[in-house]
């Protein structure tokens, strides 16, 4: 039987999450809280802002407002 050198198994590292945008982050909480919220986009963006205070989710770069400013641009 030949000597297999090459190891099996699992290998543990830590996670690195993807790289999105202020926006992308955004979007997926939006999208699940829109589904919650039966399609009502102002409770949406309600619990969007609580959240937002509560896990800090924005900065001074990018707000609640211009995610809101950005879903208009895109047509959503």
């Amino acid at each position: 039987m030949k000597n297999d050198t090459k190891r099996k198994g699992f290998v543990f590292k830590t996670y690195e999450a993807k790289s999105q945008s202020p926006f992308e982050m955004l979007f997926e909480i939006f999208k699940e809280l829109i589904t919650h919220t039966s399609g009502d986009f102002d409770e949406a963006i309600d619990w969007l802002r609580t959240l937002d205070k509560e896990y800090k989710l924005t900065n001074d770069k990018y707000t609640i407002d211009d995610f809101i400013d950005d879903l208009k641009k895109k047509g959503i």
